[in-house]
């Protein structure tokens, strides 16, 4: 809806979420390093930022879990965590488990990914790089939280195409099979239903979702950022909005990848380059 050429970057960010973490409660950041090179995460809670230096390629997952941990597979690794009083933007996962391998294309076959125009872009760049394998995709524009439970036969509704079929959200994923669920949406709801209202549709979407695919994982991706406010669709909101689901996430121990955090600028915008 608000997202042109930063889909890629969006691509980047699912790809890297899409990383093997280990079994601990949710998923965030994912970063690679490359060799013999140091990279540095800040992280927006508490302002933390974490240098790491690699002798080998590693990635480094940030996810939901009690204390920071850093565990090094084949390379070695320091990590020295500092304060930074930087530009104020919303909370983000500052949580850490041990580095996970990557996966090649396969690891897709069983996965979906449902989300709005931003995941449609994610959709079309696919078909045309074929860089998610055998994903399965039930995205749509304008598709929301609260209009992916809406009755088919509604006249208004966006609702995606399964193979041909147009299906809702939670008909789509139980007659994909997959087990994996990539979900993005959220950024058109927080300006009909206000933060809250938009929240309360997410959980019951995805105790919908659950209610119908029991043994699916989710993996809750951010929304993105604005390059501007627009009318009562805010950048406060959208962080708001993102705090409270890597919230829940933490509470129902899904994985949360902060695809907002890649894309925003130093000012907690979308850049308009």
């Amino acid at each position: 809806m608000f997202v042109t050429e930063h889909y890629k970057r969006v691509i980047a960010a699912c790809l890297c979420a899409s990383l093997v973490a280990l079994p601990l409660t949710g998923c965030g950041n994912t970063d690679s390093a490359p060799d013999t090179a140091a990279t540095t995460t800040v992280n927006d809670r508490d302002r933390t930022t974490v240098t790491t230096q690699t002798t080998s390629t590693t990635v480094q997952s940030t996810a939901f879990a009690d204390e920071t941990t850093t565990t090094v597979t084949e390379t070695q690794t320091t990590t020295t965590p500092t304060t930074s009083g930087s530009v104020s933007v919303a909370p983000n996962v500052n949580y850490f488990v041990p580095p996970s391998g990557s996966v090649d294309v396969s690891y897709f076959s069983d996965a979906v990914f449902v989300g709005d125009s931003v995941s449609l872009k994610l959709t079309n760049y696919h078909y045309s790089t074929d860089c998610l394998g055998d994903a399965t995709f039930l995205t749509s524009g304008s598709l929301g939280v609260a209009n992916s439970m809406w009755s088919l036969n509604d006249p208004n509704a966006v609702h995606p195409y399964l193979r041909g079929e147009k299906v809702t959200v939670v008909d789509g994923i139980a007659k994909s099979g997959c087990s994996k669920v990539y979900l993005m949406l959220g950024i058109n709801d927080v300006g009909l239903y206000g933060v809250e209202g938009t929240f309360e549709n997410f959980k019951t979407l995805t105790a919908k979702i659950l209610e119908k695919s029991p043994n699916v994982t989710f993996y809750i991706q951010s929304v993105t950022p604005l390059h501007e406010d627009y009318y009562n669709v805010t950048n406060a909101r959208v962080n708001q909005y993102n705090t409270l689901i890597s919230e829940y996430c933490r509470e129902k121990g899904w994985y949360f990848a902060d695809v907002a955090s890649v894309l925003r600028d130093e000012n907690g915008k979308l850049p308009r380059e």
